[in-house]
């Protein structure tokens, strides 16, 4: 009987697809599978307070010495992946439903002319007498991401201020390690401020070598925050990425180069609100969704839940 047994169990791992069973066996393993890996990588409140403390205090030491080698940087991003560790892994799960599939890379349907023969379709292809001949299949099915997206954080003084710049660092590591998780496509990093620096270009993998480099470039120094020039350039620059990408993998199908932009700030706007809706629009109109998230301040007394806007109309003045 027991050989018998162990006969079917057998049988049936042979039917079950090879990713099934190293999954199974994963979870036997481990005890447990996704909340098992949960548990290792989830750290306390008391050891995430105490590494936000130890960066906070690390780049304000940092930023005032500009001859820091790699390996400072390096450490700094080491401890923001283990900060971010689970959130970014969490963060990729809800972008998996978000992001969808849009380059079509596995081969689908019933066509009279394809790629390749469709197996199951064989047999009963000879049983009609060759009348039923759609037997080949294309690659029609979406299987891979093909995203650009840009991470663009505030560089002001402002952030540094109102104690939202380790915050958006935090949100950087979150959002790359979560992107890369979900394979999405070309990630790029810039700064932002009285100037406009790019700091990681599209058509590069971000790896740990890039978050150092990132981290290496912010200072949280420049004065002002010129939101009409941001948006200006990061329209340019992503007409720039989709034509280059265009060009090197140009495809049958035409299809649209998709983009997004997350813009991390304090959300400081003091210049001409007008133009910069203006040039959100334009940024709409060439399919650029911007997505602007906002780092408050932990102090509720500068939250911009608190702040206030002094308008004229008509030479009046209002509140």
């Amino acid at each position: 009987d027991d050989q018998l047994l162990e006969q079917k169990l057998d049988d049936k791992d042979a039917e079950m697809p090879q990713y099934l069973i190293g999954e199974v066996a994963e979870k036997h393993v481990t005890g447990g599978g996704e909340e098992e890996e949960d548990k290792q990588v989830e750290i306390t409140e008391e050891e995430a307070s105490r590494i936000r403390q130890e960066l906070d205090s690390a780049m304000r030491k940092e930023m005032a010495n500009s001859n820091l080698d790699d390996a400072k940087w390096g450490e700094q991003w080491e401890k923001l992946t283990i900060l971010t560790g689970g959130l970014s892994r969490r963060l990729c799960e809800q972008l998996r439903a978000i992001l969808e599939p849009i380059s079509a890379t596995r081969l689908k349907g019933d066509y009279k002319a394809g790629k390749r023969i469709n197996i199951k379709k064989v047999i009963p292809y000879i049983a009609s007498q060759f009348r039923k001949d759609k037997i080949w299949m294309r690659r029609t099915k979406p299987d891979k991401r093909d995203y650009q997206v840009m991470i663009a954080i505030d560089d002001s003084e402002s952030m540094m201020v109102n104690s939202a710049g380790t915050l958006a660092l935090e949100a950087l590591a979150t959002l790359t390690q979560a992107l890369n998780l979900l394979e999405v496509g070309d990630i790029s990093v810039l700064s932002f401020g009285d100037r406009v620096n790019l700091i990681h270009p599209f058509g590069q993998p971000f790896s740990h070598t890039s978050g150092e480099k990132a981290l290496s470039e912010f200072s949280f120094e420049q004065k002002t925050t010129e939101w009409a020039k941001l948006i200006k350039s990061v329209i340019q620059m992503l007409a720039d990425a989709r034509n280059s990408k265009s060009v090197r993998s140009r495809t049958s199908s035409g299809q649209q180069v998709l983009q997004l932009v997350f813009i991390i700030s304090d959300a400081r706007m003091q210049q001409d609100r007008d133009k910069v809706a203006r040039w959100c629009r334009e940024a709409l109109h060439r399919g650029q969704l911007l997505v602007l998230l906002v780092v408050d301040s932990p102090d509720p007394k500068h939250s911009i839940l608190k702040l206030r806007s002094v308008t004229y109309p008509n030479g009046k003045l209002k509140i």
